[in-house]
Parts: C-alpha cells; sequence; structure tokens
C-alpha cells in the first residue's frame, strides 16, 4: 500500500472549520468555520474565489445541484440560500428546529436530516418554503 499524498493545500484556511463540502462537479470546495465565513476555493489552484458573511454559527451547508446556489444552516434553525454569482442571500426558511445536516435534493430543494433530538426525523424544506417533517 503506498502511502497517500496531499494534493491541495489551502493557506488561507487558518480558522477552525465546520463543515466543507463539495461542488456537485468537484472544482469547488465551500468551507465554514468560526469567523462566520462561508469561503469557496477552487480545488485546483487553492485559491479562495468568494467569500459569504453568513448567519452567526453555521454548522451545515450544501450546495444545490446545479452548483449555482449553497444553503447553510445553524442553531437559529433558518435555512439561509446564497447565491453564488453574486454572493447575496436570496432567501431565508425557517425550520422548526436545528438541523445539523444538510443534503440536496431535486434542482433547488434542500433535504435537512439529523436533529439535535435525534429522534431519527427526515425534514424537507424547498424554495417555496414549506417544511414537511416525517
Amino acid at each position: 500500500m503506498t502511502p497517500r499524498q496531499i494534493h491541495q493545500r489551502f493557506p488561507s484556511l487558518t480558522n477552525i472549520v465546520y463543515a466543507m463540502v463539495f461542488s456537485p462537479d468537484g472544482r469547488l470546495l465551500a468551507s465554514v468555520g468560526m469567523d462566520h465565513m462561508v469561503r469557496i476555493w477552487n480545488v485546483a489552484s487553492g485559491h479562495q474565489v468568494h467569500r459569504l458573511a453568513v448567519h452567526q454559527n453555521t454548522y451545515a451547508m450544501a450546495y444545490s445541484r446545479d452548483g449555482e446556489m449553497i444553503a447553510t444552516t445553524g442553531p437559529d434553525g433558518t435555512v439561509h440560500l446564497w447565491e453564488l454569482a453574486t454572493g447575496k442571500r436570496v432567501q431565508i426558511l425557517r425550520a422548526p428546529r436545528f438541523y445539523e445536516g444538510m443534503k440536496v435534493s431535486g434542482v433547488r430543494g434542500i433535504s435537512t436530516a439529523g436533529n439535535t433530538q435525534s429522534t431519527g426525523r427526515c425534514g424537507r424544506l424547498n424554495d417555496t418554503g414549506n417544511f414537511l417533517v416525517w
């Protein structure tokens, strides 16, 4: 077995990181940490290409399937949708509770699962602001 090699370093990433997620095409990496900033990195070059100032502590993120948006969530029970082309927050969706993880479902919808009470419930929060829990 050969040792694994480091393919890329991100020298500007100096704060504690809470979450990282790759874009659907694998060319970008989003990180969020203690400084309340989502940083978008070019994986090939290691350079930061976008920076978004996000709401309080953000513990989870997900890219939309088309890679044009990022959703962020934290303990305040909101999901913030960000348009990457402009760096602008385009919508805030309210969830009934804090969810620790997110996953993309459909082209724009964001699915959430794994709440802090570990009840095993799943929910779906879509662009229209509807939240369904089962």
